[in-house]
């Protein structure tokens, strides 16, 4: 069985953000400065993204709070929903 096959039966998904990667490898958006407080979050096991530049998008959030889940990959909020849980609640309370 092709390996593909094997993990969507297993419960992986297809994310365009993959195919978006491979078109516009090398592109630079144009730079925005982001003014809101924003949350953002990686799993460490994440090997859909593994040559993904994890933190480029921190050099656009002026006020930004980082979190990497040890234990999760892709989705975080699926994967360890109780940690993902805890730190939205407690981010949203001090923002």
């Amino acid at each position: 069985m092709p390996k593909l096959e094997q993990a969507l039966q297993k419960g992986a998904f297809c994310c365009l953000g993959s195919l978006w990667q491979q078109w516009f490898h090398g592109y630079t958006p144009p730079p925005v400065k982001v003014k809101q407080p924003a949350l953002v979050s990686w799993g460490l096991a994440d090997r859909t993204h593994a040559r993904s530049d994890k933190e480029s998008i921190m050099s656009q959030l002026s006020q930004v709070k980082w979190h990497s889940f040890q234990h999760a990959g892709h989705s975080p909020k699926l994967e360890t929903s109780q940690e993902y849980c805890d730190l939205l609640c407690n981010w949203i309370k001090e923002a």
